[in-house]
């Protein structure tokens, strides 16, 4: 897994591919709404923020919560996400979880850490692993994570990163993180 699977398409994406494939998303429609809710959720309950702002992920991917872990302190390690102030932070708070405690899954962990802390917690999934040669089983993987925090980081300096952040904010009205831009052009641009 490494930057040049995917550093073509940064270097060519550009505002049709956006347009086609994410301003117009019904995903991109709910993002802020659902991201303001997890702050308030974490401003007015703490920690027990995390167990609703899990459920609010999994009710916007397509699948269902089915687990999570009630222990407090899991619960207290997931929130402390919030202030993580760099992806070298966000590795090391990642590599603090032997089991995800959201559906013992890395990619469920990295939605709920992603709605947490958008700037440094990228969400990670089927989709996006595909670009990497990743498939199935082979994306619940912590150092796989670990890898594609390193990878975003270095995503968040492409120029495309910042046109769809600016066409974001001048067509839907909201701000993304550099890192839910990265993120999203490697989403919307599907690979087989």
């Amino acid at each position: 897994m490494n930057l040049d699977d995917v550093s073509d398409i940064f270097e060519n994406f550009d505002e049709r591919i956006a347009h086609e494939e994410i301003i117009n998303s019904q995903y991109m429609v709910s993002y802020p709404i659902l991201l303001e809710a997890a702050q308030n959720l974490m401003s007015s309950m703490g920690a027990n923020a995390v167990v609703p702002i899990a459920h609010i992920a999994y009710g916007w991917m397509p699948t269902i919560l089915k687990r999570y872990n009630p222990d407090q302190k899991e619960l207290i390690r997931v929130f402390e996400a919030k202030e993580v102030g760099s992806f070298c932070e966000a590795k090391a708070c990642v590599t603090g979880f032997n089991t995800s405690p959201i559906n013992n899954s890395i990619v469920g962990l990295s939605k709920v850490l992603h709605f947490i802390n958008p700037h440094y917690f990228p969400i990670w999934d089927s989709r996006v692993a595909k670009h990497f040669g990743i498939k199935n089983q082979s994306v619940n993987s912590v150092k796989k994570y670990h890898d594609y925090l390193d990878i975003i980081n270095v995503l968040n300096k492409y120029d495309s990163t910042e046109m769809l952040q600016k066409l974001v904010s001048k067509e839907l009205n909201f701000e993304i993180t550099k890192t839910r831009s990265s993120e999203l052009i490697l989403f919307s641009t599907r690979k087989n």
